[in-house]
């Protein structure tokens, strides 16, 4: 008689790096959903892990804070945006990219705002700010401080129209911004 050790296939287990990235996503996703719902501040970390459906050492396991999941997020969210807008065009070509920006923020609004909401403002200044400025690696000094103001313009322009109701159509901010930032 075969020992039954021997034949029965052991179930595939994931490996601690794939179950952190998993209950990662699902701090993450949680986190969106009850910023919806409330203000970040409010938002406790039972709350959040019970939406999450993760135990607290799943949450201790990866962030010390629920500030850090607001970091991973903007991060995320930069990093697609950074992936389908490109990096910024001056010159020829800056309508057209403005228009694109404008059109991928307006889709992704409500978690931007939702972001911004819970204290991210200046996250997405740094954040957009380093990846800027590694685009532009042999910057001048010059270049270097107007690329970093161009940046904080823009935001202070994005941020306004989000909370403003996006009133403006893309078109009518990308002709703006084009004109206004055309000397950064």
């Amino acid at each position: 008689m075969p020992n039954q050790k021997n034949t029965r296939q052991a179930a595939p287990r994931l490996s601690n790096e794939k179950m952190n990235q998993i209950t990662r996503e699902s701090i993450c996703r949680a986190m969106l959903l009850l910023l919806k719902e409330k203000d970040f501040q409010s938002i406790s970390i039972t709350e959040l892990t019970q939406k999450a459906g993760v135990s607290r050492n799943g949450f201790y396991r990866n962030y010390d804070a629920k500030e850090d999941i607001l970091s991973e997020l903007i991060a995320t969210f930069n990093k697609g945006l950074f992936i389908a807008i490109g990096s910024p065009v001056f010159g020829q070509g800056a309508l057209e990219w403005y228009h694109h920006l404008f059109s991928v923020l307006r889709s992704q609004s409500n978690t931007l705002i939702r972001l911004m909401d819970a204290g991210a403002r200046g996250e997405f200044l740094q954040t957009t700010s380093v990846h800027l400025l590694k685009s532009h690696p042999n910057a001048s000094t010059e270049d270097h401080y107007r690329l970093l103001a161009w940046n904080g313009a823009l935001l202070n322009i994005i941020h306004d129209w989000l909370y403003s109701g996006m009133k403006e159509s893309d078109e009518k901010m990308a002709l703006l911004c084009s004109g206004l930032l055309y000397s950064f």
